[in-house]
């Protein structure tokens, strides 16, 4: 297993191992996010971590057409933690576990009660542009429901939240954590 002591550390042994996009502001925004909400990298190892929507291994950058790759499961990955990415994209040859499924289709109610120390939403509702779903892309497509049905799938989001994290567990959603007490 090893062993980091700062953030700095992490990735300049994640970087010497692994593939890395150099000028992508969506990888440095990763490592910002992680630096900010754990403190150091210690504070993620053993720990059971969920990311909904973490983006999908078949991706190209493409920001405007809501892609990514998983760099917060590939990261959260080699420090140690005991990653799961949900995204509706493949992750097919990846290191970490993943799901694939929509979360409008009830795929979180296939998890386990208590299961999650920590859950991230990075950007899991993100608008998705009409012209990428259009072209044959496969993220879900929030700009075409109403807003109703945008504001139940993000209700209904929260509450498996809530169900899957352990008692005390941290929800992580677009950079502001919160601790869910159940």
């Amino acid at each position: 297993m090893k062993k980091f002591e700062t953030w700095e550390s992490a990735r300049t042994a994640f970087e010497r191992e692994n593939s890395v996009p150099m000028n992508n502001h969506t990888y440095e925004r990763v490592w910002e996010n992680l630096e900010e909400t754990f403190h150091c990298p210690g504070v993620v190892v053993g720990r059971d971590i969920l990311d909904v929507g973490g983006g999908r291994s078949d991706d190209k950058l493409d920001l405007e057409g809501g892609h990514y790759p998983p760099y917060a499961g590939r990261i959260l990955n080699f420090i140690g933690a005991n990653v799961t990415v949900l995204d509706i994209g493949s992750n097919e040859g990846e290191k970490f576990q993943w799901i694939q499924g929509d979360i409008r289709a009830g795929i979180l109610s296939r998890l386990r009660e208590n299961s999650f120390d920590v859950v991230i939403n990075n950007k899991c509702l993100q608008m998705v542009s009409q012209t990428e779903f259009d072209n044959g892309g496969t993220s879900p497509d929030f700009s075409r429901d109403p807003l109703e049905e945008l504001w139940a799938t993000y209700q209904n989001l929260h509450r498996e939240v809530e169900r899957v994290l352990k008692p005390d567990g941290i929800y992580w959603e677009h950079g502001k954590m919160y601790k869910i007490q159940n």
